[in-house]
């Protein structure tokens, strides 16, 4: 499977090379940075793995690898890496669409913890999975694409602040709209506005039992219309499409080179970041090679 991938993503890093800009004056080029990168992913290891030519089989290896401080260098500070990064996933989300998803779209975060004793200054203690916890959280909001709209941030930032976040990114991709499907975690009255105003209608049900937090303060239009419809056989018919949200997470974390805990070398939320950009990057690769295997 790891071969597959790897030949799926190189072919994708090659695609994207021939119409990226790259600097000249660079001694090595984008996609040959994007490339040791995404061969470390891959195979959970660091970076300075892949820049030693014993962990590369022979039909694979390139002529010259970057060092490792290239690597971190050109990881963390060059735009052009970046824009490369970027690129590949622009390219994939245009290669690919899925169809069990028309007017919904799936909001959730996934906790990304780390140990509770470690000294990383930008990770912050946050709800988890049944508690609180340190790390971070991956914020997603899914649809018919293989990549999700996402966001990385420190745990201790609320749902319904990136949930904000997120949505704006969908409409300034003029793409269309429809219903957010999300969480309890997810329903606050500044969040119902905001994806109302966006042309969203947020499906969450209510944090607390029924007829709590739900008086003595200006409540959002789209809040009481989302409480209403989830009454009704319709809001409920959504709501059960939500579990797709569950099953693409899962998927997202059950193969290998897929998103596991975070290794002990991923600290620092640029370095968190780009290890979720190429997770969902190969785990839409993943996906194009299962629809393709259904087809045949």
């Amino acid at each position: 499977m790891d071969g597959e991938l790897w030949y799926r993503l190189y072919l994708l890093i090659d695609h994207v090379d021939k119409t990226h800009l790259q600097n000249p004056a660079k001694t090595f080029c984008d996609a040959a940075i994007v490339r040791a990168h995404a061969w470390s992913v891959l195979h959970e290891r660091p970076t300075c793995w892949a820049c030693d030519s014993q962990n590369w089989p022979e039909p694979l290896r390139p002529q010259n690898l970057p060092s490792q401080p290239t690597m971190s260098r050109r990881l963390k500070h060059d735009a052009g890496v970046r824009t490369f990064l970027r690129e590949l996933e622009a390219a994939l989300s245009g290669a690919l669409q899925l169809c069990n998803l028309s007017l919904c779209w799936l909001l959730d975060g996934k906790p990304l913890p780390i140990g509770r004793y470690s000294k990383d200054p930008d990770a912050a203690v946050g709800y988890s999975c049944g508690g609180t916890d340190v790390g971070y959280k991956a914020h997603m909001l899914w649809h018919n694409s293989p990549l999700p709209r996402w966001e990385v941030r420190p745990m201790n930032i609320t749902e319904s602040k990136m949930g904000m976040r997120l949505v704006s990114q969908s409409r300034s991709h003029d793409e269309g709209e429809g219903y957010v499907l999300a969480d309890k975690g997810y329903d606050a009255n500044a969040l119902h506005a905001w994806c109302s105003s966006h042309g969203f209608q947020l499906l969450a049900p209510p944090q607390k039992a029924k007829g709590a937090g739900r008086g003595h303060h200006p409540q959002s239009p789209a809040r009481l219309h989302a409480l209403e419809m989830l009454r009704r056989p319709m809001g409920q018919d959504l709501r059960q499409l939500r579990t797709e949200v569950e099953r693409r997470f899962g998927n997202l974390c059950s193969f290998g080179g897929g998103l596991a805990p975070l290794p002990a070398w991923v600290r620092r939320l640029d370095r968190v970041r780009r290890w979720v950009q190429m997770k969902l990057i190969i785990n839409g690769l993943r996906i194009q090679r299962v629809l393709e295997l259904h087809a045949a």
